[in-house]
């Protein structure tokens, strides 16, 4: 990964990522003539992204947000974040928040509108909801901070997918040369079986 100062741009940087770096989370520093900062994370994507602007603080202003695409995105006070998706009947998806391990203080709460404003779907301090659709057509979605604080420490990624999420693993930790067995839990795993309880947020496990 390689960063370049922008000229006459103090702070800003041309960041270059090789097309064979592993995807995920990685801790990044500055290094200059004081010594190195802090870490800070970063992480490598593997969807197309943009940034969204900073006018979509009212649903009216809501921004589209494709599926299988990832906005970058902050809230700021006492406002919220407004996107825009077209979805068809019976399709079950997630909008996946990121921020937590992207070090913001951001703490989510996710509500899905219809076309008319009402409420149809909600996910209170939790970084993904799992909706399913009743029907075509447009939908909104609101992101805000539990108690509405924003500023630039109020970062997040946000991503509509129809990909399978993975909530936890059982048992969490192996023994070393032996081959272990490790049962997934989560959603639209491939080749899973339905349990006969649901999840946490009561959608199907």
């Amino acid at each position: 990964i390689i960063a370049t100062p922008v000229p006459d741009r103090p702070g800003e940087f041309t960041v270059v990522v090789s097309a064979d770096r592993q995807m995920g989370l990685i801790e990044l520093r500055f290094s200059g003539r004081f010594g190195r900062s802090n870490p800070r994370p970063f992480l490598v994507g593997e969807r197309p992204e943009f940034i969204a602007p900073a006018t979509n603080t009212t649903a009216p202003n809501a921004i589209a947000l494709p599926f299988e695409t990832t906005a970058n995105c902050r809230v700021y006070p006492n406002t919220a974040a407004w996107f825009r998706f077209e979805a068809r009947a019976g399709q079950r998806f997630f909008a996946r928040v990121q921020a937590r391990d992207l070090a913001s203080r951001l703490v989510p709460d996710l509500m899905i509108t219809d076309s008319a404003g009402r409420e149809i779907a909600q996910a209170r301090r939790r970084e993904l909801l799992d909706f399913t659709a009743p029907s075509t057509g447009t939908f909104l979605l609101r992101l805000n901070d539990q108690t509405y604080r924003g500023g630039d420490d109020y970062h997040f990624r946000l991503t509509l997918t129809e990909a399978p999420q993975l909530d936890l693993a059982l048992p969490n930790s192996l023994h070393a040369g032996e081959t272990n067995r490790v049962t997934l839990f989560g959603r639209k795993l491939p080749g899973g079986t339905a349990l006969p309880f649901p999840a946490p947020d009561g959608r199907p496990w």
